[in-house]
Formats: C-alpha cells, sequence, structure tokens
C-alpha cells in the first residue's frame, strides 16, 4: 500500500511540474509562432474599441482578462491593437450565472461602426442553462451568433468552470471549436455564407466583409473571464526571384537575403547558378545561408538548351545537366526552372528539344526535384511552321515530367490570357511568376484577382515576386510588391 501511495505522490509532483503555468507559452510554441495575445498582468496589447484607453471596468487582475459590472466604472468592448489576417486563435473563457459575452473576429474601427459586432464575427460566450439568450440555437454558446445552429454541438462547462475555444480562419474558411467539438465552419463570401447572412439581422451591413481585423471581448454587461490569450499567425508563403535585386546582391548576399526575410519573403528563387555554385557559393553553403535567416531555398533558374539541334542530346549536354541537378538537389531546391531558350524555326527541332526536356525532367524527378520553364512574351508570339510555341511545347512535354511557370505579365504583354492557358491546360503551372510593368498592381495592366482565383486550376503550388524595372529603389519595390500580395484577399496563406 506504502508503495502504491508512494508512486501516486510521485506521478502528481511530476504532473504538477509539468502543468503549463496560464498565460505562457512553451518553448514549443515559441518555436512554432504562437504569441500571447494576453500577459496575465497587463493590458497591453489591447484598448477600448474605437478608444485610446483601456476601460476600468476591465481587469487584469489574478492572471483573468476579466469584465465586471461596476457602478462609477467605463466599460465598453475592448480590441486588439493589432489586425489579424490568417491565424489560430486559442483562449479560456468563463462566464457568470445567466451571462452573456463574445469572441470576435475581422472587425473594424470607425465612427460609423459604433459596436465590434457590426462588423465582427462573433463566437457567443454563454451560460446556456440560465440566460436569457439560450432559446435561440443559433445564440448558444460556442455558435457563429445568428448564423449557424449549435444546438447539437454547444457543450459548455457548468457556469464558473473554463471553457477552451480554438478559432481557425485561413484563406476565408472560419472554424469555431469549444471544448474540442466543432460548433461552427463556413467559407466566407461563399453562397452558404450569403445566404446564412441574408437570413439574419447582419443583412444589408458591412458585417464579416473584411479579411483582415481585430480580435475583440464583448461587454455585454454581464461579468466574464478570459485567459491563454494565443495566436499563431498563419503567414501568406511568397517567393522572391532574386533577379529583382540583381545589383544589390552582388555586393553583399548576406545583408540582402537578410533584408528579403524581414520583408516577410519566405522563399527565393535563384538566379546565378554556374558550374556547381550559386552565386560564387557551394549548394550546401547558399542552402545554410538561406535558412539561417528563415527562407526555403525553393527553385532556380537555369539551363543549358543547345541552340544547335545536334547538340541537344550530347554527352557534354547531358553532363552539364547532371551537375546541374545534383546541385540544385544538394541546395535543397523543389523546382528547377529553365528561364528563356533559343527559338527554334521548325516544329522537328522544338519537338526535339521537348524530347529534352522529357529527359531532364525524368532526370529531376529521379532527383526528387520537379523541371519547369519560364516564359516570356516571345513563346506566344513565335510560330515556327504557323504553330504558337508555347502551345507546341505544352502538348509535347510529357506533365508528369514537365511544368510551366507562367510570368503573368509577359504574357499579358503578348495578349495572351493567363486564366485562358489555365482552361485549356489545367494542371501545368506550379509555379506563376507575379510580376507587372514595375511594382505589382501599381500598372493596372494585369488582372491579378482573376489570375489568383483560378489557381487552383492552373495546378499553382507557389508565387514567386520578380520586379525588373522599378519607380522606387530595388529594395523598396520588392518590399511592396510583398505588401500588395500580403493584402490581397485571394492570395491563399499557402497554395
Amino acid at each position: 500500500m506504502r508503495k502504491i501511495l508512494t508512486l501516486l505522490l510521485v506521478v502528481f509532483a511530476v504532473g504538477t511540474v509539468n502543468a503549463q503555468k496560464a498565460n505562457t507559452l512553451t518553448a514549443e510554441e515559441v518555436k512554432e509562432g504562437w504569441k500571447l495575445l494576453f500577459d496575465g498582468k497587463t493590458s497591453t496589447g489591447w484598448r477600448s474599441y474605437n478608444g485610446t484607453g483601456f476601460p476600468s471596468a476591465w481587469t487584469t487582475d489574478g492572471g483573468e482578462l476579466k469584465f465586471k459590472k461596476a457602478e462609477g466604472k467605463k466599460g465598453g468592448d475592448i480590441v486588439t491593437e493589432e489586425e489579424f489576417d490568417n491565424y489560430d486563435l486559442r483562449m479560456e473563457w468563463k462566464i457568470s450565472k445567466g451571462g452573456n459575452s463574445g469572441i470576435f473576429i475581422g472587425v473594424k474601427e470607425q465612427p460609423d461602426y459604433r459596436w465590434a459586432f457590426v462588423t465582427g464575427i462573433e463566437m457567443q460566450v454563454l451560460d446556456n442553462i440560465d440566460a436569457a439568450d439560450r432559446h435561440d440555437p443559433s445564440h448558444l454558446a460556442g455558435s457563429m451568433y445568428d448564423l449557424i445552429d449549435a444546438k447539437e454541438t454547444s457543450k459548455p462547462k457548468a457556469v464558473g468552470e473554463w471553457n477552451e475555444v480554438r478559432i481557425l480562419k485561413k484563406d476565408g474558411q472560419v472554424t469555431f471549436w469549444l471544448n474540442g467539438v466543432v460548433t461552427a465552419n463556413v467559407l466566407l463570401g461563399g453562397a452558404e455564407w450569403k445566404e446564412l447572412v441574408d437570413n439574419s439581422k447582419f443583412k444589408g451591413s458591412d458585417f464579416g466583409k473584411f479579411q483582415k481585423g481585430k480580435i475583440a471581448l464583448q461587454d455585454h454587461g454581464d461579468e466574464v473571464a478570459f485567459r491563454n490569450i494565443k495566436i499563431k499567425p498563419i503567414t501568406k508563403t511568397i517567393g522572391l526571384q532574386l533577379y529583382s535585386l540583381r545589383d544589390d546582391i552582388k555586393n553583399n548576399f548576406d545583408g540582402v537575403i537578410k533584408a528579403v526575410a524581414d520583408m516577410g519573403y519566405k522563399q527565393v528563387e535563384a538566379a546565378s547558378y554556374g558550374d556547381g555554385r550559386f552565386y560564387g557559393m557551394s549548394p550546401a553553403e547558399y542552402k545554410a545561408k538561406l535558412e539561417a535567416v528563415g527562407l526555403e531555398s525553393l527553385s532556380s533558374h537555369t539551363g543549358n538548351i543547345p541552340s544547335n539541334p545536334d547538340e541537344l542530346f550530347s554527352d557534354a549536354t547531358m553532363k552539364w545537366w547532371d551537375q546541374c541537378i545534383a546541385a540544385h538537389k544538394e541546395a535543397g531546391m523543389k523546382y528547377l526552372v529553365v528561364p528563356g531558350m533559343h527559338h527554334p524555326k521548325t516544329l522537328d527541332h522544338l519537338k526535339k528539344v521537348c524530347d529534352l526536356f522529357n529527359i531532364i525532367g525524368e532526370k529531376c524527378k529521379q532527383a526528387g526535384i520537379k523541371f519547369g520553364y519560364h516564359n516570356h512574351a516571345s513563346e506566344f508570339t513565335t510560330k515556327p511552321e504557323g504553330k504558337v510555341m508555347y502551345d507546341f511545347m505544352l502538348e509535347n512535354t510529357d506533365p508528369e515530367l514537365v511544368f510551366f511557370e507562367l510570368d503573368i505579365y509577359w504574357s499579358v504583354m503578348a495578349q495572351q490570357g493567363p486564366v485562358e492557358y489555365f482552361k485549356r491546360y489545367p494542371g501545368r503551372f506550379k509555379l506563376l511568376h507575379v510580376k507587372d510593368r514595375k511594382e505589382l498592381g501599381e500598372s493596372g495592366l494585369v488582372d491579378f484577382a482573376t489570375v489568383f482565383k483560378n489557381a487552383e486550376l492552373a495546378g499553382v503550388e507557389n508565387l514567386v515576386v520578380e520586379v525588373e524595372q522599378y519607380d522606387y529603389k530595388p529594395i523598396e519595390s520588392v518590399e511592396m510588391s510583398l505588401g500588395y500580395l500580403l493584402n490581397h484577399p485571394y492570395v491563399k496563406a499557402k497554395f
């Protein structure tokens, strides 16, 4: 009996030591990108909705962000200082007897919006037993307020006990969990969403229209408390073709890639391969430098496509490609892309090039790399024997071995709609070169929204920004172009 008791005490002690303290993050959570929205002690990061200070009816005592009615105290909803787009949000709440409150996402502040609920989508916080609002199934705890019935899924704990919340918002899809049970799941802006809003009290308003917004906690007049409020932003994964900074990178490779990472780019595409090296570095050194600043070695532009058809399949050509593929594999790249080539004047010559592409594609596949081709405008305007060169290449290369990195801008300049090619050759465009005349979105020449809406049809896996001409310093133009994509509603967090 004594041994059993001792064992139980040891287990209890270990469990106590390992229990995570409220309003803290583990080392693993920090590594994964989580951050606290409430430090357990202060109101830092929160303020009054449409105001500047922190309402006196809200307190931060005892590790709880708490609202309590008190005579003479100022109340009102509170919001985060920061806006969020795509994220995983977690927190806990407990409600008073008969109490009502809420958690809002996508909240915007301006004088015309008097309360957070005017724009923000609400997860209801409620005492399902005694609250006055308990009779409407779309007003129960955990529900997407006034939109989605939670009669079968709303399972809050007893008054005074902590309930666990998770809200996942990614590329317009919003999912609510209460105590591990999904209580709502809907795509914002879709047909189902429009029908839900039209049948709610929010019809005809700006409710739920903002992709990016603040998080709010509601003063509904009843005592409520929150803790362990943490968020993991889901950042958009955008790559940069390093040719965009070609002059700067020659003199300061380390400084440039650090600046690129600090802007928010997650991947890079190289533009300086030669003799087994990238920017004069071994593949391993190049990869290590990128990883040290948090960049992924995604892809590279290079190639050896002899203009003489007799040299296409020579031992020298094959040897070059074998070395090239090995170097790209060592550099950790997922894609190897030919950025352009001599344009054959006959279809027989072009067919041989396509055959070479299939051979190279097979070699790349065996190395775990995808092989592709990047266009300029001339691939659309060159027509050997009356056949559009780009179409012929798409039709005479194996989709399993060769993909195409469509340069959106050059396609438009050749008066060829990108989406028409997506429809004609679905799934062939695993990379997109996102380019404009100068900074992205500035010229008005490219319908980026329609392109991004059809990215799934195209087979897009990654976006790569390229800026070749500038109205500003290159480093500024590159950052502006990233900002355009980060704020674009149709650019997904990850394709």
